[in-house]
């Protein structure tokens, strides 16, 4: 699972998002860890010859199925941290803040680990999302809102979670979008897990949202990507 958001607009950032893709997808057939994929994109940018370098940021997760769940490594390469919604309606964020990427020869990237379990879901978004502004005041959507929406989400598939965040920002934007806003979410059902991890093992490929090969829901596992409003060539997935 990728999601990634380039620097700009147009052809150029179409340019950027192209290489990046492919990148990505190369890469996912090379090696499995999340900062070593983001690290090779990285150097991919610095390599490019282009009158019009871009930077960008992405975030990075693979899923291994378990008889517990879904086994999480992930790798954010500037941008904002996935959250992690537990079936009891805890939110935290997933792993730690790593550098731009196309910037720095060696940026700083992280692996981190977790564990989903049934009820369990991961949200992966784009800043379109936290800095969508309200039609009546202005006032960004914010972080601590998502994370608070989020929460109220209870018993909710993948596909319920997107919609319902999609819904939740159009209402406070009064149906406007300014950036490119991209939801993608990862849900483990309620009472599946082991039956589907035996069923799956042992792995999941990098999702279809990022150019990457089809995505295969891991330990019963259902992925809902979401994109509320297309602006072309801004974002990855």
């Amino acid at each position: 699972m990728v999601v990634g958001d380039v620097c700009g607009k147009g052809v150029p950032a179409a340019k950027s998002t192209a290489l990046a893709r492919y990148t990505l997808r190369a890469e996912a057939h090379r090696q499995t860890q999340p900062s070593l994929i983001l690290a090779a994109l990285n150097q991919a940018l610095l390599d490019w010859l282009t009158d019009d370098p871009r930077f960008l940021t992405a975030i990075y997760a693979t899923i291994r199925p378990t008889l517990a769940g879904a086994s999480v490594r992930i790798s954010s390469g500037g941008h904002p941290l996935a959250l992690v919604r537990r079936a009891d309606g805890r939110v935290h964020a997933a792993g730690q803040p790593g550098t731009l990427l196309g910037l720095l020869a060696r940026p700083a990237l992280h692996d981190c680990r977790l564990l989903l379990r049934a009820g369990d879901s991961l949200v992966l978004f784009t800043d379109g999302v936290t800095e969508a502004r309200s039609r009546a005041d202005r006032d960004l959507y914010g972080d601590d809102r998502l994370r608070d929406f989020i929460a109220t989400l209870r018993d909710r598939s993948a596909d319920g979670i997107a919609d319902a965040l999609q819904q939740a920002v159009l209402a406070f934007t009064g149906g406007k979008i300014s950036d490119d806003t991209v939801l993608l979410v990862l849900t483990v059902p309620p009472g599946r897990a082991g039956q589907a991890a035996r069923a799956r093992a042992p792995g999941m490929p990098p999702g279809r949202s990022c150019g990457c090969p089809p995505a295969r829901p891991a330990a019963g596992a259902a992925a809902s990507p979401r994109r509320i409003k297309h602006a072309p060539a801004a974002a990855i997935a």
